[in-house]
């Protein structure tokens, strides 16, 4: 007796500018994300999360459309502290999910991470990091509890420094570990 599986991580769908490319892709476990250029919107996402791995971004020449987080659950910090251009990924979990979020930025640029439930919309933040502390400019990793089938939106946020007068940003690589389940899309005996 021959038994066949077959899984697929999600839907992947890129977005580049107008165009968007959709296809099923086979699972294979530590597949990076691809990330598509900055500039991501509620309406046009940078990209989409469907498996763990690791984004390379840069946010330089993106757009805003938070100014700034709750602190406590999403900042250590109070006040318009993401003024600066932003990255959005769409993120769909499946059930029994457990997902770890992690930022490094690279060239020495103070980025910020957090969770929406509403795109766009800064009260409904669900966990966020600015800085772990010192001289580590970059955010404490993110454990988010998600509920399966519901979409979420990662920021990968900046602020302006010098007054407002110079956009702290730029690339990034933003990792997804953990368990992200994958669907059964086929099951045989032969």
């Amino acid at each position: 007796m021959n038994l066949k599986f077959s899984a697929l991580a999600a839907l992947t769908v890129l977005s580049f500018g107008n165009t968007a490319l959709a296809q099923k892709v086979p699972y294979v476990p530590g597949d990076p994300v691809v990330a598509v250029p900055a500039g991501g919107s509620c309406a046009a996402p940078s990209g989409t999360i469907s498996a763990t791995g690791a984004i390379s971004g840069n946010n330089a020449g993106g757009t805003n459309s938070i100014n700034a987080v709750p602190s406590g659950t999403c900042s250590e910090y109070t006040g318009d502290n993401a003024k600066g251009p932003e990255d959005i990924y769409v993120i769909t979990p499946g059930a029994a999910n457990s997902l770890t979020f992690t930022l490094t930025a690279s060239g020495g640029w103070d980025p910020m991470m957090y969770i929406l439930s509403t795109c766009g919309s800064a009260a409904s933040c669900m966990v966020g990091s600015d800085d772990i502390s010192g001289s580590n400019l970059n955010p404490s990793p993110l454990l988010p509890t998600m509920t399966p089938g519901t979409t979420y939106y990662v920021y990968v946020d900046s602020w302006y420094a010098n007054g407002g007068a110079t956009a702290n940003n730029g690339p990034y690589n933003l990792n997804v570990t953990g368990t992200f389940p994958v669907t059964l899309t086929e099951f045989a005996i032969d």
